[in-house]
């Protein structure tokens, strides 16, 4: 990459920024879009940054928030994760457009994934540059609080019932409606995409009374049977979590000691073959509701582009040496979680062409979590009129003997066109990867996404795409060969059974 001295500047409503020219794309960093949540602010939703005089560097990455450095999800998504900084004052963002002048280009704003617990936008491993330069459009990725910061919550305290997440997430999307041609983008072509917490937080956002003016929304990897706890459940985690701090309370913690806290409260036996985040949006009616999937449907008025990963549950399972080596028994105990007396039917549906036990928990539970929420979501859609279009991801991590599969999270490098920096970058879901021989999917993919956010439509000339219409979910499946690939009616019924006609 080349980096020019020269940097180029977007004049803002709150002051002038110099950012610098990386190859041929003018990115700015670091940009603050609301005041630092220290000291008073912290547990405080997000305020206006403050405007300034002169002219403010936008060269660096700001810092992100504080959380845990080490662990198996770390493992997976690369090295940068170990060594960024990290500071309470982490409510920045990242812009990357071929030049901040007056084209007025679509605008996609990103948010991160990570479990509520971990990541930043403006990691390596959610660059832009390849969707500004290949889709000559402006691309946003920002940082938020997360764990503890942004997702603790003290009742009476907090107008957002604890989810400041969510406050940061607005003012980010505000910044960028008040900012973005000053960057080359129109603010009247914003799409607004994220990736698993992502994905959820963008329902929630477009969910809201009074939602962000969006165009459209991207959701890959929404755990759509995800529910926030309720306001009681909150508050009693929140009293468990100070009773672990050495501190005389929550505000006089210094950042360290509120993320090592976190590791004191995982449960010793957790259930088993779930994933179960230690922080969790609130329920917080009307900002947050139970069933946030259901009012994005209900209130969205846009089209969206829906995916999911083959096999999501591998990236957490292929770790769990109680989910390798499950039993039949273990894993029909399991289903019955959903299907109830019916589960043994369930197991064999799933257990079709030989699948091991492993095999069978690893499909049913990414169903569960993921792709049938997501079916589901995308027929209310298409029943409100609204375009939606959908994909399964299905090439598969060489990762820990092929356990993973098409793990959570491996179609991001592909989407952004990032494989070489994922793999170069320490990612054990693409070691071992022949990353070369995957570049024309990711192109594919790539392109699909460019086309979307550009034209409201992923369908290019390389890659036919239809959307839903009625009860037709017409999926496209990227694998070996990129060709439509619906779910399984058998199985769509099998779920309907147990679930009910919102699958």
């Amino acid at each position: 990459m080349t980096v020019h001295e020269d940097g180029p500047l977007a004049d803002t409503v709150s002051g002038a920024l110099r950012g610098t020219w990386e190859d041929e794309l003018a990115v700015f960093r670091g940009v603050p879009y609301a005041a630092p949540p220290v000291g008073e602010r912290r547990w405080r939703p997000a305020e206006p940054f403050p405007a300034w005089s002169g002219v403010r560097d936008a060269t660096l990455d700001g810092p992100v928030c504080p959380q845990p450095r080490s662990g198996p999800v770390v493992d997976l998504m690369g090295d940068q994760i170990r060594t960024a900084s990290a500071a309470e004052d982490c409510l920045t963002l990242t812009v990357w457009t071929p030049g901040p002048d007056d084209r007025r280009r679509p605008v996609l704003v990103w948010i991160h994934g990570g479990g509520f617990i971990g990541g930043a936008g403006s990691w390596d491993i959610y660059s832009g540059a390849n969707l500004a330069w290949h889709g000559d459009m402006v691309v946003v990725a920002i940082n938020y609080r997360l764990g503890p910061f942004g997702y603790l919550y003290a009742e009476g305290e907090d107008p957002t019932g604890g989810n400041l997440w969510l406050s940061d997430q607005r003012r980010a999307l505000e910044w960028v409606a008040a900012n973005i041609s000053a960057f080359g983008g129109d603010p009247d072509q914003i799409v607004l995409g994220g990736q698993s917490g992502g994905a959820w937080s963008t329902m929630a956002l477009l969910g809201m009374p009074d939602p962000p003016r969006v165009r459209r929304a991207v959701l890959l990897s929404a755990p759509g049977s995800l529910r926030p706890r309720e306001k009681a459940e909150s508050a009693a985690f929140t009293a468990r979590y100070a009773q672990t701090l050495d501190s005389d309370g929550l505000r006089a913690a210094n950042a360290e000691s509120l993320v090592a806290a976190t590791a004191r409260l995982r449960p010793k036996h957790m259930p088993f073959a779930k994933v179960m985040p230690p922080y969790m949006p609130t329920v917080h009616d009307p900002l947050v509701v139970q069933d946030v999937p259901a009012r994005f449907a209900e209130r969205a008025g846009i089209d969206v582009l829906i995916g999911w990963t083959g096999d999501e549950m591998g990236f957490f399972l292929a770790q769990a040496p109680a989910a390798i080596d499950s039993t039949r028994q273990q894993v029909e105990a399991r289903m019955r979680e959903t299907f109830g007396e019916h589960a043994p039917e369930a197991y064999d549906v799933y257990g079709d062409g030989g699948r091991t036990p492993y095999e069978v928990l690893r499909a049913y539970t990414s169903d569960e979590l993921f792709r049938m929420p997501a079916l589901g979501l995308a027929r209310r859609l298409a029943e409100r009129g609204r375009r939606v279009w959908t994909y399964e991801f299905a090439v598969e991590s060489p990762a820990f003997d092929g356990l993973a599969g098409a793990a959570h999270c491996i179609d991001i490098p592909f989407a952004f066109d990032l494989l070489d920096t994922w793999h170069t970058g320490g990612s054990r879901l693409l070691a071992g990867m022949n990353t070369a021989a995957n570049q024309a999917l990711a192109d594919r993919l790539h392109a699909g996404l460019i086309s979307f956010v550009r034209d409201g439509d992923p369908a290019t000339g390389g890659t036919p795409w239809r959307p839903a219409a009625g009860d037709e979910i017409p999926t496209l499946r990227f694998g070996t060969h990129t060709a439509e690939s619906p779910v399984a009616p058998h199985l769509v019924d099998l779920w309907r059974k147990a679930a009910g006609p919102a699958i």
